[in-house]
């Protein structure tokens, strides 16, 4: 009897830490949508852990120059920053539902040209439309923030961190897949890249599902005219 009495306690005492972890990590007012939204950042850190782990062995394989890589690069890097305000703009004046849309097609139209294209031009082209895509993900942070209760955006964006760097962290051990299709399939060594790359690009399609799925409540109110405002308190 008094052994159950201690594996009793001792279960209920493993509960009650369990409880406080989670507590402690996990905002009282996450809702439905919020947990849509955060599925759609897992898949998000999925597929770029697997694109920072394999995108540029799979571009010098195509034969690219680390030169060539640093000016492709670029494109990604500049068209986010020079667009970020204007997309965060735009998302006042038409809402931003219609911006996460706009930045779905402006990733498929990049993954499209980077599938289908050897040029160095087109892979310019392709990361520039993806930066672009980027830039509308300025919107998600005000998005994520509106699911929760001003008293829990730090356990809000805590959990978002989170989540969004082990899910990356998973995807980075991607590596090892390019080898093993190498292996089992017979794969030649770009085959085994592009075919990583490519599920890793569907995935990263995929998280705009959860993304519109979690913004079915969601209302928000225009700006009738293009504006840009600082607030000094």
């Amino acid at each position: 009897m008094l052994v159950l009495e201690t594996q009793e306690a001792a279960s209920i005492g493993v509960k009650t830490r369990f409880t406080e972890l989670v507590e402690s990590v996990v905002p009282a007012s996450l809702g439905a949508d919020g947990k849509i939204f955060l599925l759609g950042s897992i898949a998000n850190g999925l597929s770029n852990g697997i694109f920072s782990s394999i995108m540029q062995l799979y571009l010098v394989a195509l034969g690219f120059t680390a030169q060539s890589l640093g000016s492709i690069f670029m494109f990604n890097s500049l068209a986010c920053t020079l667009l970020s305000l204007p997309c965060g703009i735009l998302a006042d004046r038409y809402g931003k539902r219609k911006m996460v849309v706009a930045s779905f097609i402006l990733l498929m139209s990049s993954l499209g040209i980077f599938f289908t294209t050897n040029s160095i031009n087109s892979y310019r082209l392709a990361f520039a439309l993806m930066g672009a895509g980027n830039a509308c993900f300025t919107i998600f942070t005000p998005l994520y923030s509106s699911f929760f209760k001003k008293d829990d955006l730090d356990k809000a964006f805590g959990l978002y961190g989170l989540l969004n760097i082990t899910s990356m962290s998973l995807g980075n051990l991607a590596g090892f897949i390019p080898g093993r299709l190498l292996s089992w399939f017979l794969f030649s060594e770009l085959q085994s890249y592009r075919y990583v790359m490519m599920g890793a690009s569907s995935l990263f399609l995929f998280q705009y599902l959860f993304y519109l799925a979690s913004m079915r409540n969601h209302d928000e109110t225009l700006s009738e005219v293009f504006q840009f405002k600082l607030k000094y308190h």
